[in-house]
């Protein structure tokens, strides 16, 4: 009896390890979180660029939020508003990469909706993030209301220049719809007011660089301006070096949007007077939940719009610059 007790023992004992090594087996050269799991959701997120202020921040905020799902994130930039090709060649990429979910800041919103509609025939829903697309199989977008932004920047140079005065407008790329609809909001307010008149408008692409030789032209041809419009703080930056460098940021109102790290210290050397500011890593953050609603199976919003803020000297050491802007020393 004892020597069967003992033989019955041994084969427990030689049962449970053949278990423990066959669950062991399971994982074997499989870390925690690797993407052979079927549980492990990617996301691509495809952005114009990496470069600016806005991009900066809108990446920030969706790696963030994935890093802190446990989503892995394949992240690539056409490399600037030029590029529509290479985006469409980059969105083939993440397709044949059969992501789960494409987050898109498009390039051309006029000429991206075909690769829309072939992501959603391989079952990848595809999202607006930072900027609304115009295809009727875009799940939902996460933005700040353009057309709205651009009469706050409208309402602040109506108080700010007393309702009168000459304005110059920088107003950011031709054909791109935030550009566009932020420009035409801004001229729904300006034209109640008879006595503010459009001095010029230049379209150029939103380049520190391209600001500054813009707003140098117009000066010089308008050198009554008392106010500017820049159409984001990339043009912006550039049109405060040229204010500065011409003796006029005392003369002239200049209000543009968004707000890096350069416009903040603009702001506060009286260079740039005020910027309406995206909540732009909360447009991110806000991007992959609805994203990962969509994965789910739940019903989102077709247009979610996140409410920007005015930035002057006066209120800029109060603002959430969390909701705002990503970490100095973060790079995408």
């Amino acid at each position: 009896m004892k020597s069967r007790g003992k033989l019955f023992a041994i084969v427990m004992v030689a049962v449970m390890i053949s278990l423990l090594l066959v669950g062991c087996g399971s994982s074997e050269g499989k870390p925690s979180g690797s993407t052979d799991d079927p549980q492990k959701l990617t996301l691509g997120l495809a952005l114009t660029d990496v470069r600016g202020p806005f991009f900066s921040a809108l990446a920030y905020g969706v790696s963030s939020r994935a890093e802190e799902l446990g989503v892995e994130l394949v992240l690539v930039s056409a490399g600037g508003y030029d590029n529509i090709d290479k985006q469409i060649s980059q969105l083939e990429d993440l397709i044949s990469r059969k992501v789960d979910g494409i987050l898109l800041d498009a390039v051309d919103e006029k000429a991206i909706p075909p690769m829309i509609d072939e992501a959603v025939a391989h079952n990848i829903p595809v999202m607006g993030t930072g900027s609304q697309i115009e295809s009727t199989n875009c799940v939902s977008s996460v933005s700040v209301d353009h057309t709205e932004l651009g009469r706050e920047m409208a309402r602040y140079l109506v108080e700010s220049m007393d309702a009168k005065g000459g304005i110059l407008v920088l107003a950011g790329p031709s054909g791109a719809l935030w550009s566009e609809n932020r420009y035409r909001g801004f001229m729904e307010i300006i034209e109640q007011y008879p006595e503010m008149e459009i001095l010029a408008t230049q379209w150029g692409l939103p380049d520190r660089a391209e600001g500054l030789r813009l707003a140098e032209d117009l000066l010089g041809r308008f050198p009554e301006a008392t106010g500017m419009y820049a159409a984001d703080d990339a043009i912006g930056q550039g049109a405060g070096d040229a204010l500065v460098a011409t003796g006029k940021e005392e003369q002239i109102e200049l209000v543009t949007s968004v707000l890096g790290f350069d416009t903040e210290a603009m702001i506060r050397s009286g260079a740039i007077d005020a910027t309406v500011a995206h909540r732009t890593v909360l447009i991110g953050q806000l991007s992959v939940d609805t994203m990962m609603d969509v994965i789910a199976g739940n019903s989102v919003e077709k247009e979610i719009y996140v409410p920007s803020v005015t930035v002057t000297k006066d209120n800029i050491d109060t603002i959430n610059i969390d909701e705002i802007r990503q970490p100095e020393d973060w790079r995408p």
